[in-house]
């Protein structure tokens, strides 16, 4: 880093434990040897990375305004002789945190290059490839530093900022990044987290660090809500549906028979006016509803007939129906079916359309039809 010097002559502020100077209030005080042995009177131990490697990486300042924003996140010993010192810290621990501000800082400070040069190319997909990728560092960023852990205990606030502020800055540098594509909700996000028009530029972008620190974040609508992948398929194939069905014929019939039927077979048939008496639904079926009837003869006729998807059973009582009543009786769902109501039947845009043979409340029940 310019103006530091021989990073071995480098002095930090940053003490573990009480007394330590804020972060803000950096002079030199003990070089990255002396530093190590400060530790490991704290308490911090070096088995999983050597004090040689500590003190180098002591040796950036950089870590040092890290460490000492996350200091209190470890146990201390609340009594006996270790009483103040880290219960099993190791210095590998500190630098884990570390490297995951790093790894993910480093990440978003290379995008803006990285995207340039792809649509310097028209790669627009590979672009945002980029960024989402980005995006997927961060949602693991969070899982890794946990901040709704953080802000359940006073004592982490210093760390929670740094994990917050890290989070809002790599949303900034991808926002920007999106704007060409998405600028509407870009706008809006900028609002949320607060970023002011200087750090909204295509220059911001390559810089980490433009977002304010003490930026307000504004709580909003959901600009990107969760999808129902259920729904929207339904959604899409009732629009399929209906596009299919307005391609179709206003109104389908079914051709003549072309076959002849001589007059005495036709004759056979017979055909009488009907009242219905009652009606109702046949349970377990979704089809068939059960007639009651009134055919003239004195003694109640029994019809069962599948037109529940047209008809309501109470929109039918006291209506004078049509039916064949010489065919031979067959059994349907259990029940006797005793002959035959007359319907029509055409198509409309795809779907069957059903209308019952009605006629003349006049006509008596049992007049024959001819």
């Amino acid at each position: 880093m310019a103006g530091m010097g021989n990073p071995r002559e480098t002095y930090t502020a940053w003490s573990i434990g009480e007394g330590a100077h804020e972060v803000t209030g950096l002079k030199p005080m003990l070089n990255p040897e002396e530093q190590v042995a400060l530790l490991k009177a704290k308490g911090v131990s070096f088995e999983r990375c050597g004090e040689e490697q500590a003190a180098d990486a002591l040796a950036r300042r950089g870590t040092f305004v890290h460490l000492a924003s996350c200091r209190r996140l470890f146990q201390k010993h609340a009594s006996g002789d270790d009483r103040g010192k880290y219960v099993r810290l190791d210095f590998a621990d500190l630098l884990a945190l570390d490297a995951l501000d790093d790894e993910l800082i480093s990440q978003l400070s290379a995008l803006r290059g990285k995207y340039e040069a792809e649509m310097e190319k028209f790669q627009f997909q590979n672009a945002l490839e980029l960024i989402f990728k980005c995006i997927q560092r961060a949602n693991k960023y969070i899982d890794e530093t946990a901040p709704w852990a953080l802000a359940k205990d006073e004592a982490n606030k210093p760390r929670l900022a740094s994990v917050m502020y890290n989070l809002l800055e790599s949303i900034r540098i991808c926002t920007v990044l999106l704007t060409p594509f998405i600028p509407d909700s870009c706008e809006k996000i900028f609002a949320q987290i607060g970023a002011c028009e200087c750090c909204r530029d295509w220059d911001s972008a390559a810089k980490w660090g433009s977002l304010s620190a003490t930026v307000t974040v504004h709580k909003g609508e959901a600009i990107f809500p969760r999808v129902d992948a259920q729904r929207a398929l339904e959604e899409l194939e009732a629009i399929q549906e209906a596009q299919k069905k307005a391609a179709l014929p206003a109104m389908e019939f079914e051709p003549m028979v072309e076959e002849k039927v001589d007059f005495d077979t036709f004759c056979k048939s017979d055909f009488r006016a009907v009242k219905v008496k009652a009606c109702e639904a046949v349970k377990k079926s979704e089809k068939l509803l059960r007639f009651t009837l009134d055919d003239g003869t004195g003694t109640d006729r029994q019809i069962l007939s599948g037109i529940h998807k047209w008809y309501k059973p109470e929109e039918l009582v006291g209506k004078t129906l049509v039916a064949i009543v010489n065919l031979p009786p067959r059994k349907m769902m259990g029940l006797e079916s005793c002959g035959m109501l007359l319907s029509a039947v055409h198509t409309e845009k795809g779907e069957e359309v059903l209308n019952l043979i009605m006629v003349d409340d006049k006509i008596p029940a049992g007049a024959k039809l001819c």
